[in-house]
């Protein structure tokens, strides 16, 4: 863990135009970022099997304030189960094509429509996987792989926001294996953020390459 807040450190602070902001149908999707001296406090969300959950207030103070057991493990493992695909990349393959709206429940579904009262749109998933309850058809991998991949990174965007808040952290990074650059997994994090943060955010800042040997992938940030 000190190895890899301390390589995020150095490398927000030093390494310039390796971060860059994500944002999706942007032209272009990647901009890039420069350096900034001032990056404390934030909260480093380390995706890998697991989630770990860390709050950074200075180059050598850091904390390890919470975590998940569902992380990248628990999108592999049960789409491994779902799709009978093995490698994680052909798992995310198979997400970017999929509809999770075939598959999950949505408000619309439930309501007919939005749930005004409530704040709540039609199109806000209200049940994952929750659509497989009731009829007997066959759903294809590709649609049941981005539902889970939309389940997952919806818990863990509301586990940031509500540590985030907690805290009272306005910047929040996300690392670790299951993001590694993947444009739908990154779509899918900042969509969650967005929604639960309830506010307008400038998201996805990632770093490229590994930090001193620890794969924690691209970092998005959220400011």
């Amino acid at each position: 863990m000190t190895c890899l807040i301390k390589g995020c450190n150095f490398v927000l602070k030093n390494i310039p135009h390796e971060a860059f902001v994500y944002v999706r149908h942007a032209d272009p999707e990647f901009r890039f970022q420069t350096t900034h001296p001032n990056i404390f406090p934030y909260l480093l969300v380390n995706i890998g099997s697991g989630v770990s959950i860390v709050k950074v207030e200075t180059e050598d103070k850091f904390e390890r304030i919470g975590g998940s057991s569902i992380g990248g493990g628990t999108f592999w493992g049960l789409g491994a189960l779902l799709t009978k695909t093995k490698k994680f990349d052909e798992l995310l393959q198979l997400a970017a094509k999929g509809q999770h709206t075939n598959v999950d429940m949505l408000v619309k579904d439930i309501y007919g429509g939005a749930y005004q009262i409530l704040g709540l749109t039609g199109d806000l998933i209200a049940s994952s996987f929750g659509k497989s309850a009731t009829t007997d058809k066959e759903f294809s991998k590709e649609d049941m792989a981005k539902s889970l991949l939309h389940m997952i990174s919806n818990d863990i965007g509301q586990l940031a926001c509500l540590y985030a808040k907690q805290h009272n952290l306005s910047q929040v990074y996300f690392g670790g294996f299951f993001i590694r650059g993947h444009p739908v997994t990154m779509h899918t994090i900042t969509y969650s953020i967005n929604f639960f943060s309830k506010v307008g955010l400038v998201l996805s800042r990632a770093i490229k390459r590994n930090i001193l040997g620890c794969p924690c992938g691209p970092i998005i940030a959220v400011m």
